[in-house]
């Protein structure tokens, strides 16, 4: 940017001219919605749905930040989980190009980061024309409340190379020796003993919101146990939205709307991706609940193509959800999308 220069010499003021560019380029700001909307759209016109992993990893399967050792959140899962899939990473950790230095690695030369979000709220208090704090009927300070969304650029762990004595996480040795299917009760034990009933047997899984119940055929009805708690976990996601935990529309009505509506549509798509970061929790693969068809697939990139904003909702929301259920907010403060 070019700033006019002001040139004063007594009683003479005289003002330079802006130089003239020909040719000059300019650049749209970024969209970073937008950015992450196109890599997952990418994925699915691939063939690839992007909250559904079929493996895990000894580490565990959450994103999780080298600087914190904190989880991810929100579509910054769906978007890190995306590139190590189509990169062939294996580690959970990623940082920033400073965080890795910090810790004695240095990202390999060539190699491309990916970016992540964050939304950052705050609030400033309200001020008039003469500067001064207006105040509410309480006297006290009126305040408005902002949000808005930042980038970062984050590596693989495995994108660069690390010094002798750098600071690493390490994977605990007992890991190996955890029983995933105790894991996988334990995870949501705390949340089924005060929250929806739950019933086995008969041949439908299901969430019914007026009687707060969740149904599941019996444990020897399912081919594997990845499959029964894939399937469980994603019908408690449903119970999440009754009108005494979340609200979600739809369900804190006592309905999920009719069989395919953008109300009923939306909310097995929060539960199917909340089912996924509560399988990569429990460190058991998921398995898919909706149909995999290319219709399935076309109904989501048409409406990701209309509505940038309807994943960003869905997983933000299915991260809330997963939070009540395991009783924990565990989100990094520079992936958590909120």
């Amino acid at each position: 940017m070019w700033a006019s220069c002001i040139v004063t010499d007594m009683a003479t003021t005289t003002k330079t001219k802006r130089p003239t560019h020909k040719g000059r380029v300019t650049h749209s700001p970024r969209d970073a919605r937008q950015e992450t909307v196109d890599q997952i759209i990418a994925a699915l016109e691939a063939g690839i749905v992007p909250w559904q992993k079929d493996w895990h990893n000894v580490e565990g399967d959450m994103p999780t930040s080298l600087s914190t050792y904190k989880q991810y959140g929100g579509t910054n899962v769906l978007v890190l989980w995306l590139t190590a899939l189509s990169k062939g990473y294996t580690s959970k950790y990623w940082g920033t190009y400073r965080q890795i230095q910090e810790r004695g690695g240095q990202v390999r030369k060539g190699e491309k980061g990916v970016t992540i979000n964050r939304t950052i709220t705050g609030a400033f208090q309200v001020k008039d024309d003469s500067g001064n704090v207006v105040t509410n009927e309480d006297g006290d300070p009126e305040t408005k409340g902002y949000r808005t969304l930042r980038q970062f650029t984050v590596f693989n762990i495995e994108q660069c190379d690390w010094a002798e004595d750098a600071r690493l996480p390490q994977v605990a040795e007992a890991a190996a020796d955890v029983d995933p299917i105790e894991a996988a009760e334990a995870l949501v034990a705390d949340y089924l003993a005060s929250g929806p009933s739950l019933g086995w047997g008969g041949n439908s899984a299901h969430y019914a919101p007026r009687q707060d119940h969740v149904q599941m055929p019996a444990r020897n009805q399912f081919k594997t146990p990845a499959g029964l708690y894939s399937t469980l976990y994603h019908e408690l996601v449903h119970s999440t939205g009754h009108e005494s935990r979340e609200a979600r529309e739809g369900i804190k009505k006592g309905t999920f709307g009719a069989f395919g509506d953008a109300v009923y549509s939306f909310e097995e798509l929060v539960a199917e991706i909340g089912s996924a970061f509560l399988c990569a929790h429990a460190g058991i693969p998921q398995e898919a609940h909706l149909d995999n068809s290319a219709a399935y697939i076309a109904h989501w990139l048409k409406a990701l193509k209309e509505d940038k904003g309807l994943i960003f909702e869905a997983a933000n929301l299915a991260s809330q959800a997963v939070d009540r259920i395991v009783g924990t907010t565990n989100k990094d403060e520079e992936g958590g999308e909120s």
